[in-house]
């Protein structure tokens, strides 16, 4: 089992912030974006189209409830969301906040290098999203 950091489990590439209906909310190491995190489908399918009716539902709306809460946390300007899966094939979208003016305005999603934050400054983070969802 991964190691346990403020109610959440941390490995090298995220930490839990919750469990919802259908997926997991984790918080990313990689806060290249204040906030950047990821919902990741608990049932093991490629594309949204592969679940049954009711789960598609409760995926989305799992990823709108994280959107909210992200946006609500940091008070950010517009919420970037990603489906993607060519390195994962795995149902999953990403959570990109962005703001006015950020550096990565008009470039790649993705910055060249990761910008890791100390396990505590992840944890608070985890923290003020856990409390808004």
């Amino acid at each position: 089992m991964p190691p346990r950091l403020a109610n959440g489990y941390l490995d090298p590439y995220g930490l839990t912030i919750v469990e919802l209906r259908t997926s997991v909310f984790r918080l990313c190491t990689d806060q290249f974006s204040a906030g950047y995190s990821v919902v990741i489908c608990k049932r093991h399918v490629v594309e949204p189209t592969e679940l049954p009716p009711d789960e598609q539902s409760g995926f989305w709306a799992d990823v709108v409830t994280a959107g909210r809460a992200v946006q609500s946390a940091f008070g950010v300007d517009k919420m970037n969301y990603l489906m993607l899966g060519n390195d994962q094939p795995h149902l999953h979208c990403h959570l990109v906040p962005r703001r006015h003016g950020d550096p990565g305005a008009g470039r790649p999603w993705l910055p060249a290098q990761p910008q890791f934050v100390p396990a505590e400054v992840l944890a608070d983070r985890a923290a003020r999203i856990r409390a808004r969802v």
